[in-house]
């Protein structure tokens, strides 16, 4: 299979050179990266041209005016040529054996749509601050049907982790590719539409990081009423488009989840002591009810004996490649 890898790119100069370490030392190498600046205005497409001019597979597009993130990923889409692309935001890494894994889940189960794992939250110096996704789909790396992916996602969601998908790309075409106008809402829905229509791959094992930032595009979204406003808006227009790919009874129940999420955000983005804010979260979860109470008690368990050797096993890796 040939890989590719797009990253979009807006004034992330300084977090660029991470990024492209870390995909330079997968122990499976990428067959073409592909870095779509977005008219950034600091120094990000001088870092990216270096890079280029390094690396024979490295090459960039620049935007001539601000598109926006939905739009860089689109010209990333169909530029590239691999079967199988990752979206690599320039501010986040993979760890070495994501594409080596995903590629081989592929190569068993030809027919998904998609591979996530799981992954870290990492804060601006690379400390691990937790894990996602809450509750995993399966345990064992493996495929999960389309069928499976309606049933269960009646008691959980979010399995389907950014930073760490790796798409089949024609598939990702065939669907029409990101819809701009759901804002930071793109990815996320795609992805659920290919799992729908195709199931996707799931790695219970932590392959890539997701760096948490009050300049994200979906920190900004989750502090604009306006903006999620706006994302929801779309979101009823996108689910009616794709009706007769989805269940009729998800778009509420995503819309409820979502809400949640962007509570919940605004919440531990808020100086409020501890205690409190636990006490908020249980709120929230108890009137959003986001997931399934006790497979969450069971995931958090996992996760918890697992804790200490992950973040070990992360921050080390990320060490690595500052070096």
């Amino acid at each position: 299979m040939r890989i590719s890898v797009v990253i979009p790119l807006y004034n992330h100069a300084d977090m660029l050179p991470g990024c492209l370490r870390a995909l330079l030392s997968q122990s499976r190498a990428v067959d073409e990266i592909l870095i779509v600046d977005d008219a950034s205005t600091d120094d990000g497409l001088q870092v990216a041209q270096t890079f280029s001019r390094q690396h024979a597979h490295v090459s960039v597009i620049r935007h001539d005016e601000n598109r926006g993130c939905p739009a860089a990923l689109n010209t990333g889409l169909h530029a590239v040529s691999g079967d199988l692309v990752l979206f690599a935001a320039a501010d986040d890494m993979v760890l070495p054996d994501l594409i080596l894994h995903a590629e081989r889940l592929f190569e068993l189960h030809p027919d998904a749509g998609l591979c996530c794992t799981e992954i870290a939250l990492i804060d601006e110096a690379n400390s691990v601050l937790g894990f996602r996704p809450p509750i995993v789909p399966i345990w064992q790396p493996g495929y999960v049907s389309a069928r499976e992916v309606v049933r269960n996602l009646r008691t959980s969601d979010n399995w389907l982790c950014g930073p760490s998908i790796v798409y089949h790309r024609q598939r990702l075409i065939d669907i029409g590719g990101y819809d701009e106008a759901l804002g930071s809402l793109c990815d996320g829905l795609a992805a659920r539409l290919l799992a729908f229509k195709h199931g996707f791959l799931f790695i219970p094992d932590v392959l890539a990081t997701w760096r948490i930032s009050m300049t994200s595009l979906s920190h900004s979204t989750a502090m604009s009423t306006d903006l999620e406003q706006k994302n929801l808006d779309a979101a009823s227009k996108w689910f009616k488009r794709h009706a007769d790919d989805l269940p009729s009874w998800y778009e509420a129940l995503f819309k409820r989840r979502y809400k949640f999420g962007i509570l919940r955000l605004k919440l531990i983005s808020e100086p409020i002591g501890r205690v409190r804010t636990v006490i908020r979260l249980v709120e929230l979860f108890a009137r959003y009810r986001p997931m399934a109470l006790s497979l969450y008690v069971t995931n958090w368990i996992r996760k918890t004996r697992l804790s200490s050797t992950r973040v070990r096993t992360v921050e080390t890796a990320l060490r690595r490649l500052e070096t």
